[in-house]
């Protein structure tokens, strides 16, 4: 079983076979995932690189998204204003 430990968030809960807490993935929680250590594992340093990257990608698409729900209910409400809405 591969168990990970979430961690920084004032407490540590293990997860067992993957993420299933429950918890709204984000940045953050990305950022903060740790991992236990093996023998003939990973480069930590690579490892923790790259899980900053798809934080930040992740924040960034999160953004993107928003912005897009927002213009989308915009673009919503002026086809109702004129009647168009379907």
């Amino acid at each position: 079983m591969n168990e990970i430990i979430i961690k920084d968030f004032g407490f540590e809960l293990p997860v067992f076979d993957g993420f299933e807490t429950g918890m709204p993935l984000c940045g953050e929680l990305i950022n903060n995932i740790a991992f236990d250590i093996k023998l003939r594992g990973y480069d930590r340093r690579q490892v923790d690189h790259y899980l900053d990257e798809i934080s930040r990608e992740y924040n960034a698409i999160c953004e993107q998204k928003a912005a897009l729900e927002e213009e989308n209910e915009g673009l919503r409400q002026a086809l109702a204003a004129f009647g168009l809405a379907g």
